[in-house]
């Protein structure tokens, strides 16, 4: 039996104050007034590891990306949209050629027999009188999975308006999708500072399921998906936090286990991480259509980037397996080049942190290089069109004295620093 092993994606952070905390990526140590150490040692930077404290109210124990690998260069890529420009056209298409994802129903019936053995009660693709699609998959573990395909967008009148209607699936046993959803919501919003270790009875090895997701993944969008994956095993010491996050909607109160699983694609080695960081445009500044939310009445841009794939199960098997296709790297708009050290993203938090008094407790989590949707600065005559470009991706926990857990995030242009996103 392989040893029991616990993956956490690394979405990370550092926090500092100016009084007493300088950082270089060079690894050289230095010291706060009061002893604490205040940056990474050679030996941290290389083994991606780092655990120390700064003051009383500023601990690090964080996975970073190891130097390895952000010593290498990275490029910028423009957008290449899996989508339509209208839903009518989605639909029109699919009659015509029926795909989900680029695959037919019998390659689609391969697939999950693979991953949780069974067939479709349906002979093949059927679409609803709302274009939406609901096929019967019987389990041979006795359950019955609800097979959905739809293109999705946001409709105008919601703040947003997005051009484009993407192609979604989703296997699962909840008909209405709402416990599905609570569960995901309700572990979201947890913010445990570590899930404990895997306590479940059904699984004993998380990689191996996980590998066997991550083919299924790939599979079906012909993509890479990213190494690291995010699990949470909903055992006995975790599912409190789960029902306390959401009371009554989240996780069945039989309390049953559960393992779920949060995967991302690859990108030139690194997570494509889901932000949606905020751009605003120059005032006159031409938009392509290719922006793919937009939010002009309050002059910003929401930065495209991919939703989680994810997958839950418990003893008895698949739960739930939602995958969303819409953008992936095109052309390289800018070749690769170096990126910044954790040291200087160390810097940059350090000014932000410098200006507040630390009252509360702040847990450093890790620091990541990721990829992430973006946008241009429509410089050189250009239309603002987005972009995905790589960035460091912090994160913060931050404990009050009275309890309350709150999560902040910190994401900076890899390649030149910029700030895109500060304690939010």
């Amino acid at each position: 039996m392989m040893k029991k092993r616990t993956h956490r994606i690394l979405s990370m952070c550092l926090a500092a104050s100016s009084l007493f905390l300088c950082a270089c990526g060079s690894g050289t140590e230095s010291e706060t007034s009061g002893g604490g150490r205040t940056s990474f040692t050679e030996e941290e930077l290389e083994s991606g590891h780092a655990s120390f404290q700064i003051e009383e109210n500023l601990t690090v124990d964080a996975d970073i990306t190891p130097k390895s690998v952000w010593e290498k260069k990275y490029a910028v890529y423009d957008v290449k949209v899996f989508c339509e420009t209208d839903e009518g056209d989605s639909v029109k298409k699919f009659r015509k050629s029926p795909l989900l994802f680029r695959h037919t129903f019998k390659e689609w019936q391969k697939v999950l027999e693979g991953l949780e053995p069974g067939k479709f009660r349906e002979d093949g693709f059927v679409l609803d009188k709302d274009d939406q699609m609901e096929l019967d998959y019987q389990g041979e573990n006795g359950r019955t999975y609800i097979f959905r395909g739809d293109w999705g967008g946001m409709q105008k009148g919601l703040a947003y308006d997005s051009p484009f209607y993407c192609a979604f699936a989703s296997v699962t046993t909840d008909p209405d999708g709402w416990e599905d959803d609570g569960v995901y919501y309700a572990i979201q919003d947890s913010v445990p500072t570590y899930w404990e270790n895997n306590d479940l009875s059904f699984l004993d090895d998380p990689d191996e399921a996980a590998g066997k997701i991550r083919d299924v993944l790939e599979t079906v969008s012909g993509r890479k998906i990213h190494e690291k994956y995010d699990f949470v095993p909903v055992g006995k010491k975790n599912r409190e936090l789960v029902q306390k996050a959401q009371p009554g909607g989240g996780y069945d109160s039989e309390g049953k286990e559960l393992a779920y699983f949060e995967f991302c694609y690859d990108v030139d080695g690194l997570p494509f991480a889901h932000l949606s960081l905020n751009y605003f445009p120059e005032p006159g500044a031409a938009i392509d259509d290719l922006c793919y939310w937009t939010d002009l009445g309050n002059n910003k841009l929401l930065g495209t980037s991919e939703h989680e794939q994810r997958a839950m199960m418990d003893e008895d098997g698949l739960i739930l397996l939602d995958m969303c296709d819409r953008i992936e790297p095109g052309e390289t708009c800018r070749e690769a080049a170096p990126v910044i050290g954790p040291g200087e993203v160390l810097e940059k938090m350090e000014e932000f942190y410098g200006k507040q008094l630390l009252a509360d407790s702040y847990v450093v989590n890790g620091l990541e290089l990721a990829y992430a949707g973006y946008f241009s600065d429509g410089s050189d005559g250009e239309a603002v069109h987005p972009v995905i470009l790589p960035v460091w991706v912090a994160e913060v926990r931050q404990e009050a004295p009275s309890g309350g857990v709150t999560k902040t995030k910190f994401v900076y242009d890899a390649r030149t620093g910029k700030t895109y996103q500060e304690g939010w």
